[in-house]
């Protein structure tokens, strides 16, 4: 396959995975989605769903290679743990598929909305490639302070010396130490990321607004749909990153927590992604049985940021 990514899935994540592939078998004609599975039950029900164009994966695979990520399982919560994994992975796909050129880790909630193209022709004469996170609120300089300059959703790896020497140093640190909190001037994995461009050679930084758009930047753009194509500031949304998004139910959600997004955003961004993660609850329910009553969150009392009810 010309294009590679991989992914986490969970047993919360996985209908957000399943749209990922999705939006990926319609706007990628050549690829393979490597589906790293937290959970043994996830991974059964994958294979058992038989998907093209998707390897899957068990994530104690990876843990039975790298003795260190396995003791990280019990000193980090499932979200840290995750973020931890993320070298180890692409190193581990890297040394078992040896005819892969590149890899692209990409978070799971994400959605494609055109073409990848733009993001291989840039990638195509570098080793590294990272997006920027775009706080376009006023303290956004107190944001980068925290949490970084690039975003952790989309990191592209080739095959190459640059490219894992790289690898090797960020899951040496995120190993060391990966929480979900700000300490010490480190927040995860991101803040190591910000050292990848200037420890190590042939790394590029995408400036297309379209590659990993999130609702830190979408909010405060202008999003419309021309011939079928969503654009944020005339610019084609190649993916889109719902970070914060909650399902609650099969009819309410929280779009995101951080933010307020406006309307025109919502209805072009987001109510399409809500009927298909509907859809997608369906969809697994034919494999497995009473699964979504196993994922399905409770809904509370207290602050809702972007509360939606889908009818």
């Amino acid at each position: 396959m010309e294009h590679n990514y991989c992914t986490i899935f969970s047993r919360d994540s996985l209908y957000k995975g399943l749209i990922l592939y999705d939006s990926l078998i319609k706007y990628d004609k050549s690829f393979c989605l490597f589906a790293i599975c937290l959970e043994e039950d996830i991974r059964a029900l994958l294979v058992s769903m038989n998907l093209p164009n998707m390897a899957v994966i068990g994530m104690s695979n990876i843990e039975n290679e790298d003795y260190e990520l396995a003791m990280a399982r019990y000193n980090r919560n499932l979200k840290e743990f995750a973020w931890t994994a993320k070298a180890p992975m692409i190193l581990y796909i890297f040394k078992y598929y040896p005819d892969i050129p590149s890899l692209i880790y990409i978070d799971g909630d994400t959605k494609f909305f055109s073409s990848p193209l733009p993001i291989f022709q840039e990638f195509s004469n570098y080793s590294v490639m990272l997006t920027r996170e775009r706080f376009y609120i006023p303290d956004k300089d107190n944001m980068y302070r925290l949490y970084g300059s690039y975003n952790g959703g989309f990191l592209a790896f080739k095959r190459d010396h640059n490219a894992i020497e790289a690898l090797q140093w960020f899951r040496k640190k995120c190993l060391q130490w990966c929480y979900n909190r700000s300490e010490n001037g480190l927040y995860g994995d991101q803040i190591y990321l910000d050292s990848l461009p200037k420890m190590f050679k042939n790394v590029v930084v995408t400036e297309n607004i379209g590659i990993n758009a999130t609702a830190w930047h979408s909010h405060a753009s202008i999003i419309d749909k021309q011939n079928d194509v969503v654009r944020i500031n005339n610019v084609p949304i190649i993916f889109y990153h719902y970070s914060g998004l909650v399902y609650y139910n099969l009819y309410q959600f929280e779009l995101c927590f951080y933010i307020d997004l406006p309307q025109n955003l919502i209805n072009l961004i987001y109510v399409p992604y809500l009927m298909e993660l509907r859809q997608k609850i369906w969809y697994v329910e034919q494999f497995r049985a009473n699964f979504y009553n196993s994922t399905i969150k409770i809904v509370q009392n207290g602050f809702y940021r972007n509360y939606y009810q889908l009818l």
